[in-house]
């Protein structure tokens, strides 16, 4: 797995359940914000499904998600809008930022069950995984 080279300056959304990565984008209620200068804010959603979350990422001007897995249309929507896709992560959010900050998060310990060296096990032929789990802009 090749992730992008950590950003200082980049805004990241984490979706969270309980202190961990929340393992489906898709049904998660909150999103851990990580400023540049590690300010952090839990923000709730408000209300279900993918119009929230693309609200609030929009008015956090994030530049990365870090999260578990994700469906097609949030991956879709969130590349068309250059937002970095680190998908099929897992773990505790502190060490997830610490690995992500320190270049570390392709980790066996911080990839979800059939996640290994750089592929998805069935994801790879939806044209989610294909080897590189960090996405920058659009498809």
């Amino acid at each position: 797995m090749k992730v992008e080279l950590y950003n200082s300056m980049s805004i990241i959304a984490i979706t969270t359940w309980n202190g961990i990565i929340s393992p489906v984008f898709d049904v998660s209620g909150a999103f851990l914000f990580v400023w540049p200068d590690d300010k952090r804010e839990l923000i709730a959603l408000q209300g279900p499904g993918l119009p929230a979350k693309l609200d609030a990422l929009k008015q956090n001007n994030a530049d990365v998600v870090i999260c578990g897995a994700i469906s097609m249309l949030p991956l879709t929507w969130l590349n068309e809008n250059r937002i970095t896709v680190i998908p099929w992560i897992r773990g505790q959010v502190d060490d997830v930022i610490n690995a992500y900050r320190t270049g570390s998060l392709q980790s066996p310990e911080f990839l979800m069950p059939g996640c290994s060296h750089g592929e998805c096990a069935g994801r790879k032929r939806r044209g989610w995984c294909g080897g590189k789990h960090a996405v920058k802009g659009a498809l």
